[in-house]
């Protein structure tokens, strides 16, 4: 720490220098701001014999002369304190101090110091000692000096006062120490405790020990220590629930040590609990990503010398976000809360579970012996999941899925490469039934194929590259062509045709669906516009993406405009799971579109989290059957059952129904018996390229090309 000011003058060849140097240099420089720096002239007096003395002085450069009778008793070097005789009492100093040649003094205030040193009592009592020392100095000069000048009568009278102003500056020193808080104690060298205040009672009691006993031996041992070294050294002492650190000033001119004690308990309880918040999660209470990783550093870091495989497995909850729409913030939270219990009352008692955000989770399995127990401990897992979950009067259910990874097995792994190695397999697992995927090295392939597919794709939108298909709709009365529904192709330079499931899932994840649907929205409006049958109107999926975009309603019309297209003639679908993500906007922004005069779809109605309270706040104009339905119902009852209650739904709400997925002459028939008006699918048309789609739209109104020609019933 850098010197006072008042101590800048000083340098470690001084005379005076060690003498201070021997204070806590923080202690010392705050003790000094308390003075004011003075100049005293040459014969100018500084402390008068008879005369109250209110302040400790400091000299800083010059001399000055202790004088007693016009006699000169001794000098002063810098370095030295003067007035201390009258700091603990109001009797007026026996000699006069004045300077020599001209001096500098620091002068602090006597009641400003004594507070200071009741306040710091190791710091008192260290200048206590000082000034004790310096007085039984004064006493030896004065031995010396008297010799030949003054009576026997006189040096003992000096010696008595002298040695009185030590006694009265010990025991205002003990004084001081008694009425401080913090426990307080001497322990000569030999381990004996020569004093203890009474805040130092309970480290007595855990020392087994009182004043006049001897400390531990491991106490002894520190004692000797700090005596050789010559240097303060501080130790933790834990009593009870109190925790103390324990300041060890040793003192090896006089053979003994001063221990200062503080109570730290609040300040490593709030430690703990800053800690404690730093890896944990606020809401479940399980460790955190901070936690999670240097978990993993010390799993990796004894990998080498540990038996079997440890593993991590990487969880993703799915269905959160349309629960916290329906149901509020406070079930989600509730249902998340005890999704993690159900997680961590699954694993071993060894075993981590962390919480590394909304939904998703992280386990490190440390009993799992090869890759197989890996996998049937998380399939476990999947299945515990999996069960309902009551919360409130809410019976709510939820997926999930896993990333699995054996960790440790290679002497460079790490735990970045165990987090993205077990990242890539539970995206793999998406696509798995069971719910969770282990790794595998050809991921890692996958991953930079769909990185590079995310390059070129970013190349390709806004060039002739992206191709929009339709797909033609027919009245399944008669099978005439009524619109069609419009598609994204990509058709590589290199790699050809690629399909939708491949690039779209890429375009979504990084936001380039914006500008790829509005790209395609924008050709379809311009194709529509150029059909020759004006009642023809063409279909065109709105991503979640778009939707969010706050001038998409603008966006639409200036399309609209741009292209010619009339306003009704526009299909804009809707998937069912974007009104459960931030209903009320999402409900203002679709009937701003619908006061554009574009039509709404409701698109695979009865696939998601369906919730019909968003049908009675918003007029949909059609509610399109999912294929899934469509594909099944025709040997299976149950499906039928559906089919009819959506059908059913959307003649009470005077909603066109739309069904998807069409392959077979009995699916046709059977949907329209329910009284469905409107189908898509392969039984009366594949999606038709560019090229073939200005053929089948532009001339008059005709049947699918594929479409059967039986009558209806």
């Amino acid at each position: 720490m850098p010197c006072p000011a008042a101590l800048s003058g000083f340098a470690p060849s001084h005379p005076a220098y060690r003498k201070l140097a021997a204070f806590e240099r923080r202690a010392l420089g705050r003790f000094l701001e308390l003075g004011t720096e003075t100049r005293v002239r040459a014969g100018a007096p500084l402390i008068q014999a008879g005369a109250a003395c209110d302040s400790l002085s400091l000299l800083i450069d010059g001399r000055l002369a202790v004088t007693r009778d016009g006699r000169l008793l001794r000098e002063i070097e810098p370095g030295t304190f003067v007035g201390a005789a009258s700091l603990f009492r109001a009797e007026p100093p026996l000699s006069d101090v004045h300077a020599l040649d001209g001096a500098t003094v620091l002068q602090i205030p006597s009641d400003a110091a004594i507070d200071y040193m009741a306040l710091h009592p190791e710091f008192g009592m260290a200048l206590c000692t000082l000034l004790t020392r310096e007085s039984l100095d004064q006493l030896a000069r004065l031995d010396e000096e008297y010799v030949g000048h003054r009576a026997l009568t006189e040096q003992v009278q000096a010696k008595n006062e002298t040695l009185r102003q030590a006694i009265m500056t010990v025991e205002q020193t003990a004084r001081l120490v008694s009425q401080s808080p913090h426990p307080v104690l001497r322990i000569a060298q030999s381990g004996v405790v020569v004093f203890a205040n009474a805040p130092a009672a309970p480290v007595l009691r855990s020392w087994r020990t009182t004043v006049g006993g001897q400390v531990p031996v491991g106490w002894q041992q520190l004692v000797g220590e700090a005596l050789d070294s010559g240097a303060p050294r501080a130790h933790e002492l834990g009593i009870d629930e109190t925790v103390f650190v324990l300041t060890v000033v040793p003192m090896p001119d006089l053979g003994y040590v001063n221990v200062y004690g503080q109570d730290v308990t609040q300040e490593r309880r709030k430690t703990a609990l800053i800690e404690h918040m730093a890896l944990h999660d606020d809401l479940t209470g399980l460790p955190n990503r901070a936690a999670l990783r240097r978990r993993l550093d010390g799993v990796l870091a004894r990998a080498p010398m540990t038996a079997g495989a440890p593993a991590l497995v990487l969880v993703d909850v799915d269905g959160l976000e349309p629960i916290r729409a329906l149901f509020g913030h406070q079930v989600s939270d509730q249902l998340l809360v005890e999704v993690a219990r159900r997680i961590d009352t699954a694993v071993g008692f060894n075993d981590l579970v962390a919480a590394l955000g909304a939904n998703q989770f992280a386990l490190v399995l440390e009993g799992t012996g090869d890759e197989a127990e890996a996998a049937a401990a998380t399939a476990a897992l999947i299945e515990r999941l999996s069960a309902p979950f009551a919360i409130d009067s809410h019976r709510l259910q939820i997926g999930a899925r896993a990333g699995v990874t054996l960790i440790g097995r290679r002497p460079d792994d790490s735990v970045e490469d165990a987090l993205k190695r077990a990242d890539l397999a539970k995206h793999r697992a998406a696509g798995d039934p069971s719910g969770f995927s282990l790794y595998r090295a050809e991921l890692e392939e996958t991953l930079r194929e769909q990185h590079a597919l995310e390059i070129e794709l970013r190349q390709a939108i806004g060039t002739d590259q992206i191709e929009v298909w339709f797909q033609p709709k027919v009245e399944l009365a008669d099978g005439r062509v009524i619109g069609a529904e419009a598609l994204a192709r990509w058709r590589h330079p290199t790699r050809g045709l690629i399909a939708p499931d491949r690039f779209i899932p890429i375009a979504e994840q990084t936001g380039l669906i914006r500008e790829l649907g509005e790209q395609v929205l924008r050709t379809a409006c311009r194709t529509a516009a150029a059909w020759s049958i004006e009642e023809q109107h063409v279909a065109v999926n709105l991503s979640a993406l778009q939707l969010r975009q706050a001038d998409i309603v603008e966006r639409v019309a200036a399309i609209l405009d741009e292209t010619g297209l009339p306003a009704h003639r526009l299909d804009l679908e809707i998937t069912e799971s974007l009104l459960i993500e931030d209903t009320e906007r999402t409900l203002v922004t679709l009937a701003r579109l619908r006061a554009l005069g574009v039509r709404l779809s409701l698109d695979d109605f009865g696939t998601g989290y369906s919730c019909l309270s968003y049908l009675a706040h918003l007029k949909f104009d059609k509610i399109k059957i999912d294929r899934s339905f469509v594909m099944g119902m025709h040997r299976n009852a149950d499906m039928r059952k559906i089919a009819q209650t959506i059908v059913r739904l959307g003649a009470n709400l005077e909603m066109t129904v739309v069904a998807e997925g069409i392959e077979l002459d009995e699916q046709w028939r059977l949907l329209c018996e329910l009284g469905c008006t409107e189908g898509q699918g392969y039984l009366f048309s594949r999606p038709l390229s560019p090229q073939d789609s200005r053929a089948a739209f532009g001339g008059e109104a005709h049947r699918a090309a594929n479409a059967p020609c039986a009558p209806v019933p």
